[in-house]
């Protein structure tokens, strides 16, 4: 039986430290009952899906005769040529969203009988788009207020907690330290001016989002607030903006664990956090949906601490006990038993030993950010693990989740060379093997990497010529790296980064559906266990007030109903994914489409605009293109950046019932490259170089397929 749990992974996923809260519960999957309310109710449980064992389809073997090939005049020469020698050819077009990949125009007119080619490209970014509106509305109608609240409460209780006649004199620098750090993390979160003027060089470095600085009153502890750069879906919404800066701050300053006063302010952080009426329970509130969506945290935080301080200290944390030095000192013993961060969170001294990272790093953060496999990943074969390799690359990823072709690429761009690269790509390697399905489905952020997995890694019996050859594996990796990119950018704030040491009506056209059936697929889990985990959560039973239109046709949005919006597209995604993952699989098998089917497919434009026309904001239409940083080298001042830009077309010689034709669909277009760390770039940076063609190469390898101008 598969859950889509509610709870924390085990094992590479992370899995949560000794004293972790009780988890909520699973839902258990049931297709059938989710299907309940779809519009078909006899499609096939997409994650019983399994592709037939050899390919029995009509594509042709490669190359193509392109004589009697409909529709192939339309491309120039070169296209042609790669179109007959792969079976498809990617043509960049700088579409600002997939829909339009799908909409008849002057070269692709619909009286000609054009069809389409609906790729997992267009349906993955779907999902996308949909989880980062989701993400955002979430933030707007709950988490933001749980965070704000939750920390004003806990301000204020650690204030009344400073000034108590019952403090003891051996934590009075402490109890001061406790305001200070919360004062800051209310500061960022309001907006409001009215915190101690002696934080207010922390507050601007913090709002400047560039360089390094100490925090005072931690003592020698330095950060990087490079991060705290607003970017991704924060960047010009003042409400996000905030939040991100706040959350930025409680998820990244680390209360060291070998350091006595460090310890004692987070006791006392904590001590308030619990005092204060009702706070304690938001935090869980939020740290809940956190955990769901993204994971667990990488570091120690509420949970571990409060376990293990009752259990050294009694039941409420009595002032006297937390000042007792015997009693702090076995907590702090205790604590060292406790995991260790895996994900350098720290700018640490350069000769700092491999083996001595978690140990140093070991500490208390109030809502740490989320330890991911991807992120793990990344860490393990860059400095120091990997002597001398100063920043990974995105093909890592594919590469420790079985891409042959992504390990090649690598390889050839210079990755063997560094030392124990081979030697902890294989130790990867092998962890990721040993994921169970149930493990990935834990969290949305780990299914969407197992969604992408079939990408990277695949049989190749069931598919036909055009999908095994070294192009579509290229063009597959491509898509995979562009759904990575969009997955890195809507979690931007959660996920803790690696860094270094320092139907109906006329049919007139034929579609055809990528034929990867597993990808669609798990599309449709991906989509359904984001919906129900939140449903479990009471998330889609919000009172929302719809809000009035005034005299000009205006209305101010409400978030509870832009978060409504937000969580019922999934289910329509869920249902449309797994209706092109059953046509997929009929095109495998070598049965025909009905003409339902067909009818689906020409209206796949329509579909794509409908989920992008509810979310978006009518006066300001986000294109697709986004950027986001996956890993840093904070001694070197870099960044490793990963971009989408516009949607490209692709053309792929596909048959229906009258012969061959040529289908055209929409693609990613990827992109990776360094920049300056204190210059992380913003979505509108990004587009802006988009529009202007000021933009870095393409991957040097994506010229097997893209016939580039």
């Amino acid at each position: 039986m598969i859950f889509i749990a509610l709870g924390l992974l085990t094992g590479l996923l992370g899995g949560a430290p000794a004293g972790a809260q009780d988890e909520p519960g699973f839902v258990p999957w049931d297709w059938a009952k989710f299907s309940e309310s779809f519009w078909r109710q006899d499609l096939p449980d997409p994650l019983a899906l399994t592709p037939p064992p050899v390919y029995a389809g009509d594509l042709p073997a490669l190359p193509v005769n392109l004589d009697g090939v409909k529709f192939a005049d339309k491309l120039t020469g070169e296209q042609r040529a790669k179109l007959s020698e792969n079976g498809f050819v990617v043509v960049p077009a700088g579409l600002d969203w997939f829909d339009q990949a799908y909409m008849w125009d002057d070269s692709w007119k619909s009286e000609e009988g054009t069809g389409w080619f609906v790729t997992t490209d267009s349906f993955l970014h779907s999902l996308h788009y949909i989880f980062d509106n989701l993400l955002a509305d979430l933030e707007r109608a709950m988490l933001y207020d749980r965070v704000l609240s939750a920390t004003r409460a806990a301000l204020e209780a650690a204030r009344q907690q400073a000034a108590s006649a019952e403090m003891p004199p051996a934590l009075q620098a402490a109890a001061l330290n406790a305001v200070s750090y919360l004062s800051i993390a209310e500061r960022l979160l309001s907006g409001e001016a009215d915190a101690d003027p002696a934080l207010q060089a922390i507050i601007a470095q913090a709002e400047a989002g560039e360089g390094m600085a100490n925090v005072p009153f931690l003592g020698d502890y330095v950060e990087d607030f490079s991060h705290y750069r607003v970017r991704g879906h924060y960047a010009g919404d003042e409400t996000l903006e905030r939040y991100f800066r706040g959350m930025m701050w409680l998820s990244r300053i680390t209360f060291l664990a070998n350091d006595q006063t460090a310890t004692q302010t987070a006791l006392l952080v904590l001590r308030a956090l619990r005092e204060a009426d009702g706070a304690y329970g938001q935090w869980q509130d939020a740290n809940d949906v956190i955990n769901f969506l993204i994971g667990s945290a990488d570091d120690l935080g509420p949970v571990e601490y409060s376990a293990l301080a009752d259990a050294v200290f009694g039941a409420g944390m009595p002032l006297d006990a937390l000042a007792d030095s015997a009693k702090l000192a076995d907590f702090m013993a205790r604590v060292k038993e406790l995991p260790a961060p895996r994900i350098v969170g720290l700018l640490l001294p350069p000769d700092t030993a491999v083996e001595d990272i978690g140990e140093v790093s070991r500490g208390f953060r109030l809502m740490g950010q989320r330890f991911t496999i991807d992120a793990n990943i990344l860490q393990q074969l860059m400095a120091p693990y990997v002597p001398g390799r100063t920043l990974p690359k995105a093909l890592d990823v594919a590469a420790a989740m079985g891409s042959d072709m992504a390990l090649g690429l690598a390889n050839i761009m210079g990755a063997s060379e560094f030392p124990k690269y081979a030697e902890h790509m294989a130790q990867l390697r092998a962890e990721v093997d040993g994921i169970s399905q149930d493990e990935w489905l834990q969290t949305v952020y780990s299914a969407w990497l197992w969604m992408l997995d079939p990408l990277w890694q695949r049989d190749t019996a069931p598919y036909p010529p055009f999908m095994n050859s070294d192009a579509w594996l290229l063009k597959d990796l491509h898509t995979g790296l562009g759904s990575y990119t969009q997955l890195k950018h809507d979690t931007v704030l959660y996920a803790k980064p690696p860094g270094g040491l320092g139907g109906g009506g006329e049919l007139f056209s034929y579609g055809y559906v990528e034929p990867n059936p597993v990808v669609f697929a798990r599309i449709a889990v991906v989509a359904t266990l984001a919906y129900e985990g939140l449903k479990a959560r009471g998330l889609t039973e919000f009172e929302v007030a719809f809000p009035e239109f005034r005299e000009d046709g205006t209305f101010d949005e409400s978030p509870t109903m832009n978060l409504q919006l937000s969580l019922g597209q999934l289910p329509v995604l869920g249902q449309f994914s797994a209706m092109m993952a059953e046509m997929a699989n009929k095109q495998l098998a070598g049965e025909p489409l009905s003409e339902d089917d067909y009818m689906v497919l020409q209206g796949m434009g329509a579909f794509l605009s409908g989920i992008r026309i509810v979310l978006q904001d009518p006066n300001n239409p986000e294109p697709v293109a986004l950027v986001t940083d996956i890993a840093s080298a904070p001694m070197q001042g870099v960044a490793l950046q990963e971009g989408v830009g516009g949607v490209d077309y692709i053309y792929v010689v596909v048959s229906h019932p009258d012969g061959l034709q040529v289908a055209r669909g929409g693609v990613f277009s990827y992109y990776e490259f360094e920049g300056d760390i204190n210059r992380r770039l913003t979505d509108q940076e990004w587009r802006e170089m988009v529009k202007s063609g000021d933009l870095p190469p393409r991957p040097p390898w994506v010229g097997d397929f893209i016939s580039l101008p």
